[in-house]
């Protein structure tokens, strides 16, 4: 390993004289320190150590030897591959500042303004080496004036699917942190996926976290290295699992000598990391007896073939759905009998048109004798109605479900669509709901 090292390194310095290893602009490499902590079911506790970087993307983005978009693995020293991040279904051959643009734009934000620069932060793959595990990368969206607008977060599973919360600092989701708090903001949102085989979907993240654009009395703009946490809490919001990013240094701007540095640290990085997954393996599963479930569904995720939840606003591509499986068929009928008895008892001036991106299917109309609001549903997935089974919850559908996250379901007015959801009974088919419910745990192994 070691004459592997130096014969690596003794090519990168004969190459420096034939090509530009000039410093990158606007990037950075950041040491973090990541505790990880466990408090429920099982408890647990681990600390490993990454480099990520911070880069800011824009249209003028300038693309430098040393750090660089690229699927090609000896294309440069690091190098972030743009098929790894946010959605595959537009193109794969995208920048991923156009496709986080895009993104942004079908789920109804002004990305020209209010993304009009992104700091980017993420760990990148090393040349020859690649990367270990990339858990979360943040985008941090800034407009005109360099005022935070958006902060994304992009949490990667084991299982390579990727899952995106949308932090927006001009709605009330997001609350300023106390002076005495390490962390600047803090949001709580339903949870949308499963990052656990350990864990049910049900739950709340909260987000904590710093910004990387610092402004100093004088008004001069100075690069800080942004610290996050994130914590998992069940539905009663009892903590289950907590991780946070806490720098180990400034930001450094990425030069071939800092970049010769860290590749120098990532084989005794890669092989911590490795035992400290083998030993948390060992422990949960030899030790503590966890039982581990490893075939959870993922929901519809970023990168699954027919499941992307920013597909572009003209519906391209979403005709011929798969023919309607019998739970999406019985969970759909709980769910139009449940809107039917609700718009006779609470909503008797609605009138709901359930409506589907593909042409084909018929759709669905419920009102009543008073009925003079129409209220329109774009229903985009079967995934829908199988999700409203699984959390019968009106702000994970609101939250969830909507284009503010997987963006299986369109509503014509939010507002009447949650106050609609909140009336939503199924007492009186709770026979059927619990039939239903428990084909679900069957077919997909859900431990509750």
């Amino acid at each position: 390993m070691i004459e592997a090292i130096a014969i690596i390194l003794s090519l990168l310095v004969v190459a420096s004289f034939f090509v530009d290893f000039s410093p990158t602009q606007d990037a950075y490499h950041i040491h973090y320190r990541t505790p990880h902590r466990r408090l429920h079911p099982f408890k647990g506790t681990f600390e490993p150590r990454f480099h990520h970087s911070l880069i800011k993307l824009n249209k003028g983005s300038t693309v430098g030897r040393l750090l660089r978009e690229s699927s090609n693995r000896f294309s440069t020293l690091f190098r972030i591959i743009p098929t790894n991040y946010l959605t595959n279904k537009y193109s794969k051959n995208m920048s991923i500042y156009d496709n986080l643009i895009q993104t942004l734009k079908d789920r109804g934000f002004d990305a020209d303004k209010r993304a009009n620069s992104v700091y980017f932060s993420t760990l990148p793959s090393v040349f020859l080496l690649g990367s270990t595990v990339n858990n979360i990368s943040h985008y941090y969206c800034y407009n005109d004036q360099d005022e935070i607008e958006l902060v994304l977060w992009e949490l990667h599973n084991s299982s390579r699917d990727r899952h995106l919360y949308i932090l927006d600092h001009r709605s009330n989701q997001v609350s300023s942190a106390s002076e005495s708090s390490e962390y600047m903001y803090h949001c709580t949102l339903p949870r949308s996926f499963y990052i656990s085989a350990a864990d049910t979907r049900k739950g709340f993240y909260r987000f904590s976290y710093t910004l990387p654009i610092h402004k100093t009395e004088e008004g001069i703009k100075e690069i800080k290295s942004p610290r996050s946490k994130v914590t998992l809490f069940d539905e009663n919001m009892q903590a289950i699992f907590t991780s946070r990013f806490i720098p180990e240094s400034e930001p450094i701007p990425i030069t071939f000598q800092s970049t010769i540095a860290i590749i120098l640290k990532k084989p005794l990085q890669n092989f911590s990391l490795f035992f400290i997954f083998l030993q948390r393996f060992y422990v949960i599963t030899i030790v503590q007896k966890v039982k581990i479930n490893r075939n959870v569904p993922q929901g519809i995720t970023l990168n699954r073939k027919y499941g992307s939840p920013t597909q572009s606003t003209d519906e391209i591509g979403v005709l011929g759905w798969a023919d309607e499986d019998m739970l999406a068929s019985r969970a759909r009928r709980v769910f139009e009998k449940a809107l039917a008895r609700a718009l006779n008892e609470s909503h008797r001036d609605l009138k709901v048109v359930i409506r589907y991106t593909d042409k084909l299917i018929p759709e669905t109309h419920l009102e009543t004798p008073e009925s003079k609001t129409e209220l329109t549903l774009l229903v985009r997935s079967w995934e829908f109605y199988k999700q409203i089974i699984v959390a019968p919850n009106a702000d994970y559908v609101y939250n969830i479900l909507t284009q503010r996250c997987e963006d299986l379901v369109r509503a014509s007015d939010d507002r009447r669509f949650y106050e609609l959801l909140r009336d939503l009974k199924t007492d009186s088919h709770s026979w059927m709901y619990t039939r239903i419910r428990e084909w679900f745990v069957k077919l997909t192994c859900i431990k509750d």
